[in-house]
C-alpha cells in the first residue's frame, strides 16, 4: 500500500493528471493487484514497484496516445492496464522459475515425449 500513495513516482502521482478522482486511481491499483495474484508470483507486490510503474506509464502513455482500441475512456485504461500489468508479472515469473530451477532454461531444447506419447507410439502399428 505504501505503492499507492505518499512517494513521488507513486501510482497516484503517475495517474493523478487524467484521473483527480481518488477512487478511480484506487480501483487502477486494483487492476494491478488483480495482476499480480493472477501470475502467482511469490515475490510481495511491494517489491515489484518498477513493474508496476512500467505498466502504468505504458498504459498511460497508449491511453494519451489513443493506441487503445476500445478509445480514450477510464474503462479502457482499466483493461489496458491490467493486461499490461500481467504480462509483466507473467515474464517476472518466468524469470523467478529460471532462478529457482536453472535447468529449465537449459533443458527446453531437448525434446521429452510425455509418457503418453511414448505408449502410443509403442502401440501403434505401422501400416
Amino acid at each position: 500500500m505504501l505503492f499507492f500513495l505518499g512517494r513521488p513516482g507513486c501510482l497516484s502521482e503517475l495517474v493523478k493528471p487524467l484521473f483527480p478522482n481518488v477512487k478511480e486511481v484506487y480501483e487502477l491499483y486494483g487492476k494491478v493487484k488483480l495482476a499480480h495474484l493472477k501470475s502467482n508470483l511469490e515475490r510481495p507486490l511491494e517489491e515489484l514497484e518498477t513493474i508496476t510503474i512500467t505498466a502504468i506509464s505504458d498504459a498511460m502513455s497508449a491511453l494519451k496516445l489513443r493506441r487503445i482500441k476500445k478509445g480514450y475512456s477510464y474503462d479502457a485504461l482499466k483493461a489496458y492496464l491490467y493486461g499490461t500489468a500481467h504480462r509483466l508479472f507473467l515474464e517476472e515469473k518466468r524469470r523467478e522459475s529460471v532462478r529457482k530451477d536453472p535447468s529449465l532454461l537449459i533443458n527446453f531444447l531437448k525434446t521429452r515425449k510425455s509418457k503418453l506419447v511414448q505408449r502410443l507410439e509403442e502401440l501403434s502399428v505401422e501400416w
